[in-house]
C-alpha cells in the first residue's frame, strides 16, 4: 500500500476499491466467484494505461488522503477561525454534557462531541464552515469512485480544543463514509492527524511505517474515509489546539 495526497497523487484511489470486490468474494461461500459485473469492475479498475512511473514503483492500493487550505486568501481564513473560537468558547460555556464527556474521554480538554455533536445545525458560523466543506469533500468523493455514488449529508460536526497534556487515542467514525477535520488554531507544538497502516497483512512482514503524521496548520482541511484508524498525539503547546471535526453520509445511510 502507499499513501496518497489527494488531488496531488490521487490515480491509484480506484485500486482500494477492486481491493474490496476480492475481499467480499473472498467472504463468500467455499467456491463462489465473484459475478461478471465484480470481475470487469475488478479489471478496469487495476489498469494504469496511460500512467508514467519513471521510479518503476507503482503506489497500488493507495489509501488517499486529502488536504489542503480551506480558502485561498489567508485574511478570510483569519476571519473565519476568529469567529469560530469565540463561537466556541461560548459553547463550552454552556455545554455541561459536553465537559462531563470531556473530563472522561479527553482530559485536559474540551471536545463538544458528547453533548453538541451537530454544531452546524445550532450554530451559524458552523453552518457557514459546512458550506465552505462541500466543494472538498466533492472533489475528495469524486477522486474515491464510491459505489453507489449517492448524495452526502454532513450530520456530525463538533469542536475539539485541546490543552496542555490532553491526547486523543486512536479510533474510527463507524457509520460515516467520508471524515474530516478542519484546524482553526495550532499553536506551536500542536501534533499533526497520524493514521494507521490499514493493511491487515502488515504484520506478516515487519514494516519501519506503520503510522503516518500529517503535520497540520491553522486553516488546512483534511478529509480521509471514515474507517481509517487515526488519532493525536499528546499536545504539549501552549494555549489551546483547536480543530472541527465532522462526518459525511451517503443518503439513506
Amino acid at each position: 500500500a502507499a499513501w496518497a495526497l489527494v488531488p496531488e497523487i490521487c490515480c491509484f484511489s480506484v485500486a482500494s476499491r477492486s481491493a474490496r470486490v476480492a475481499l467480499r468474494a473472498s467472504e463468500g461461500e467455499p467456491g463462489q466467484l465473484p459475478d461478471r459485473g465484480e470481475l470487469d469492475a475488478l479489471r478496469t479498475s487495476c489498469m494504469l494505461e496511460g500512467r508514467s512511473f519513471p521510479s518503476g514503483v507503482v503506489p497500488s492500493f493507495a489509501t488517499p488522503v486529502y488536504k489542503k487550505r480551506l480558502l485561498f486568501e489567508e485574511d478570510e481564513i483569519l476571519k473565519l477561525n476568529a469567529a469560530i473560537i469565540k463561537e466556541s468558547e461560548r459553547l463550552r460555556e454552556s455545554d455541561e454534557d459536553g465537559k462531563k464527556w470531556s473530563e472522561i474521554n479527553y482530559a485536559g480538554g474540551y471536545t463538544s462531541y458528547g453533548g453538541l455533536r451537530s454544531l452546524n445545525r445550532v450554530s451559524p458560523i458552523f453552518a457557514e464552515l459546512e458550506d465552505l466543506l462541500s466543494s472538498h469533500m466533492n472533489k475528495f468523493k469524486k477522486q474515491l469512485e464510491l459505489e453507489g455514488n449517492g448524495e452526502m449529508s454532513l450530520r456530525d460536526c463538533w469542536v475539539n480544543m485541546m490543552g496542555s497534556g490532553t491526547t486523543h487515542v486512536m479510533h474510527q467514525h463507524p457509520s460515516a463514509t467520508i471524515s474530516g477535520t478542519y484546524y482553526v488554531q495550532t499553536p506551536k507544538g500542536s501534533p499533526g492527524l497520524t493514521f494507521e497502516d490499514p493493511r491487515p497483512e502488515r504484520s506478516a512482514a515487519r514494516s519501519r511505517r506503520s503510522l503516518v503524521e500529517f503535520p497540520v496548520q491553522a486553516g488546512d482541511v483534511v478529509l480521509f474515509e471514515s474507517w481509517m484508524r487515526h488519532k493525536v498525539s499528546r499536545f504539549e503547546g501552549e494555549g489551546e489546539r483547536i480543530s472541527v471535526s465532522f462526518n459525511y453520509y451517503e443518503a439513506g445511510a
